[in-house]
């Protein structure tokens, strides 16, 4: 029969507590003695519960939604309830939906370490706050072709015309700069030597 995983609770001081945390990953310190004493319980043995894994939300038709609150009210109605009140950001908020959010707090989000995880289809709604209140006039650009994804470039071509032929992107206060004169429209006319290796 294994035997059952032992539990040993001990009372240190700050220091020894952190002498034996740094035991136990291969590094060692020195601090002063004269710190308060600190409760710590060290499991022997026991092997650490699997974390639940976080689920990317909300989903629809397999599409994880993203964005500020013109996103939340699209997936209130797609998905049939509003998207909740966060008391602790004073925000409605749900998985990376945020009412108020701006692309640079975005793209922050995504990327800072305890982000809510994101599905493999996305389907993003952002840019209303940018635009309320920070700009003048707006800039569109199309998309460049990335050399690692030349299976889409035909997808990619398709929508960088639409950008540049659509009737609403004529308004004085939007532009459209092309960047495939900078990049390369094409897998033949790519610029490499822009891209990492």
């Amino acid at each position: 029969m294994a035997s059952e995983p032992k539990t040993l609770v001990m009372l240190l001081d700050q220091s020894e507590a952190l002498k034996l945390i740094r035991e136990q990953i291969g590094t060692t310190t020195t601090t002063s003695q004269s710190e308060p004493k600190t409760a710590v319980g060290v499991i022997l043995g026991a092997k650490k519960p699997p974390a639940k894994p976080l689920k990317p939300r909300p989903i629809w038709r397999e599409h994880q939604l993203i964005g500020d609150s013109m996103m939340g009210r699209l997936a209130s109605y797609l998905i049939g309830h509003k998207v909740p009140y966060n008391r602790e950001t004073h925000r409605r908020q749900l998985g990376l939906i945020t009412h108020g959010q701006t692309t640079g707090r975005l793209i922050g989000t995504v990327h800072s370490a305890n982000s809510p995880p994101l599905a493999p289809k996305v389907i993003v709604m952002i840019g209303t706050n940018d635009i309320a209140h920070r700009c003048k006039e707006v800039v569109v650009l199309t998309l460049p072709p990335v050399p690692a994804m030349e299976a889409s470039f035909e997808n990619l071509s398709k929508f960088n015309t639409f950008i540049k032929e659509n009737s609403v992107l004529e308004h004085k206060n939007i532009k459209v700069v092309d960047t495939t004169v900078i990049f390369g429209a094409s897998t033949e006319t790519v610029k490499l030597d822009l891209f990492e290796k």
